[in-house]
């Protein structure tokens, strides 16, 4: 493998990472607090053991997460199935700071290509598919790696991340 090729690589997705995590500061959240609003914004209903392994934490560590989710009124706990579980959900304010993060996200990742021809987007779209779906170990792991992914814009069917996940038997 070309070593040119994999410090640039390095470079690049930091550079990513960087400009996402200060998008989060700009808005005073965490990007664990945007992870969890985007799970939940398609999975209305998710609980806090369905919510931690999607956003890297251990269930206390989600517990607190939501805490402080429900206390800025992001996130609103329902009656779940038993006593011991709760259903979470958006709220209003949660839904519009989903949206607003994922419409200024999608900016930034469109300004770091956006000098890319046609034909080299769709270079770009093959080799992405590929190396997502060899990241992919497993149902915990795809969640994972698409946290902060605009479902609605890849749907399951044809997400490479999704599709490379072993069918249970």
């Amino acid at each position: 493998m070309n070593e040119r090729i994999l410090n640039l690589l390095g470079a690049f997705g930091l550079a990513l990472s960087d400009s996402q995590t200060d998008l989060c500061a700009k808005h005073g959240i965490h990007s664990s607090d945007i992870a969890a609003l985007n799970t939940l914004g398609p999975a209305p209903g998710l609980t806090v053991g369905g919510l931690a392994p999607v956003i890297g934490f251990t269930r206390s560590a989600a517990v607190r997460l939501v805490d402080r989710l429900v206390a800025a009124e992001l996130v609103a706990r329902e009656p779940g199935t038993d006593k011991r579980q709760v259903r979470l959900t958006l709220t209003q304010k949660g839904q519009e700071i989903r949206h607003q993060f994922q419409t200024e996200r999608s900016a930034l990742l469109a300004s770091a290509i956006g000098n890319l021809s046609g034909p080299e987007e769709r270079i770009l779209s093959g080799v992405l598919e590929r190396s997502l779906a060899r990241l992919t170990k497993g149902r915990e792991s795809a969640d994972h790696i698409c946290r902060f992914c605009r479902e609605e814009i890849c749907p399951a069917a044809s997400c490479p991340v999704e599709c490379a996940v072993p069918k249970e038997a």
